[in-house]
């Protein structure tokens, strides 16, 4: 009853106004009074006034056609959803897209703190408020600023005019329809042996799918702590994941969203300071698969250096190259590394692990290599091959083995017969030099 005899206190009052000969502002009573039943809830087109019913296209009030001053039009967007881009540019000012029915803010008001990419008909959930939007991912990367913290790009491809190089602290995220599958990243003038996609310090990149073909690297950094995170695909590269210099990389891959690195010459290299921690959740969360001229993945001798490589819960499959340089079969780690290989599934390598000595060796250099947790059981090829192979060492090298490693035939480490001479023929554990055996210690 209070609240009834309150609005009749509003419309008395503003009888008495009229009388007096003062204008009432229909849209600043409804502000004030919006209890009041002949205010429209905010937002809804509202009742008829001077101008039409609430037909404006931001609702506001206003005398003229498709305005609403009458006692309506108090919400945003109360003509309706958009038409097109063209329609909200000429509203709202250019750069303004139709997107999810709503103007996005103009190019000169939008926030460049985060850069979206999003194709016609594609509704983005998570974005802030006031973002650029753009329709391409060429014209977002030419916008990113120093005050630019992501590009998202929410479309089933998308392509750069060139190869991309993330700033420091730049993140480039790709949001396909399906959540489960990566963004395909085209770039349409791609470098011979370079990387398509360099990270600098801080930056990451997520959710999109790389092919280089045959010729082009797939993502490369040199320094600082970088980021890659499934879904992901790399695929015909020269070389995949090229880390040199101090770079630090944490890849994560998962069921749901998984980090694919597949068919590539070489997988991926990790230089004398560099450092890797490669981790899959579930056997498909993360994949090194087919490689054809080089390892999965080479760790390449150290300086003394204390930058570390683990991997985790990583699937090794059908890498059956055997080559010097580029490295052998799924893993090769060479003298004085640190490197932890826990939880991983090989299946069909040519070698599984090899320590790789390059006739250098000292009998501590593979002291800092550890097998923990790992499923060898399907590791040999048909042709015979090895599980870990002492290549090329100088001198006798000690191989630790944790537990929870199975072997092919079932075979714990303590079941394991004593390391062969020569890497063929499916034996557990070889070594291809007389002078430089590997004694295998169970922990």
């Amino acid at each position: 009853m209070r609240a009834r005899a309150l609005a009749w206190a509003g419309v008395l009052a503003a009888v008495a106004a009229c009388s007096s000969g003062l204008r009432i502002d229909p849209a600043e009573y409804c502000r004030r009074e919006p209890q009041d039943p002949a205010c429209p809830a905010a937002g809804s087109a509202g009742a008829s006034g001077e101008g039409g019913g609430g037909g404006g296209s931001a609702g506001a009030s206003g005398a003229g056609a498709g305005g609403s001053s009458g006692l309506g039009g108090g919400g945003s967007g109360g003509g309706g959803p958009c038409e097109s881009d063209a329609a909200c540019a000429a509203d709202e000012g250019a750069g303004s897209l139709c997107v999810g029915g709503d103007c996005t803010a103009p190019s000169a008001s939008c926030s460049r703190a985060t850069l979206v990419v999003v194709d016609a008909g594609r509704e983005p959930s998570g974005v802030p408020e006031g973002a650029c939007h753009f329709r391409a991912l060429g014209p977002a990367l030419a916008a990113v600023g120093s005050e630019t913290k992501s590009v998202l790009v929410f479309a089933d491809s998308a392509e750069a005019p060139a190869p991309v190089a993330l700033g420091a602290g730049l993140a480039l995220e790709g949001r396909a329809a399906d959540p489960t599958k990566p963004v395909a990243l085209e770039v349409a003038a791609p470098i011979a042996g370079a990387p398509l996609v360099t990270l600098a310090d801080g930056s990451s990149l997520k959710g999109f799918a790389l092919d280089g073909a045959g010729a082009a690297k797939g993502v490369a950094a040199s320094s600082g702590s970088v980021t890659l995170a499934g879904p992901l695909t790399i695929k015909a590269a020269t070389l995949a994941l090229e880390l040199t210099g101090e770079a630090k990389a944490t890849v994560t891959g998962s069921e749901a969203a998984p980090v694919l690195v597949t068919a590539n010459a070489r997988g991926v290299l990790i230089g004398p300071t560099a450092g890797l921690t490669f981790d899959g959740d579930g056997k498909s969360g993360a994949v090194v698969e087919g490689t054809t001229a080089g390892a999965g993945v080479l760790v390449e001798a150290g300086t003394g250096s204390l930058a570390a490589t683990l991997l985790d819960g990583v699937t090794f499959r059908n890498n059956t190259f055997s080559g010097v340089s580029a490295g052998s079969g799924a893993v090769e780690v060479r003298r004085a590394r640190q490197v932890s290989v826990a939880s991983c599934t090989f299946e069909k390598n040519l070698v599984s692990v090899t320590l790789a000595g390059e006739g250098k060796s000292l009998s501590g250099d593979f002291n800092g290599l550890t097998l923990s947790g790992n499923d060898f059981s399907a590791a040999l090829t048909g042709s015979g091959g090895a599980v870990v192979c002492g290549s090329n060492l100088k001198a006798e090298t000690q191989l630790s083995v944790g537990p929870g490693d199975f072997f092919p035939g079932g075979k714990a480490c303590s079941d394991l017969p004593a390391p062969a001479f020569g890497c063929g023929g499916g034996v557990a554990v070889g070594y291809d030099a007389p002078a430089g055996s590997v004694v295998v210690q169970c922990l």
